[in-house]
């Protein structure tokens, strides 16, 4: 996703592919250059619902739904 033109546009075209209810899960280690902050913004600005970060040590995983 860091490396993606427009991480929106991308995070909506998963959101399109999803059946309403779907899960979806991005998990980030400190090698991946993603940063935090924005990430549950532009999550929500693609559509999404309940969205959440989980910081587990130096990783962090995002959780969001399409309602």
């Amino acid at each position: 996703m860091q490396v993606w033109p427009d991480a929106v546009a991308g995070l909506r075209e998963i959101w399109r592919v999803l059946k309403p209810r779907g899960t979806v899960a991005l998990g980030f280690t400190p090698y991946s250059g993603q940063p935090k902050e924005g990430l549950t913004i532009a999550l929500t600005t693609a559509g999404f619902a309940s969205v959440r970060m989980l910081d587990l040590d130096t990783n962090f995983c995002v959780l969001a739904v399409k309602p």
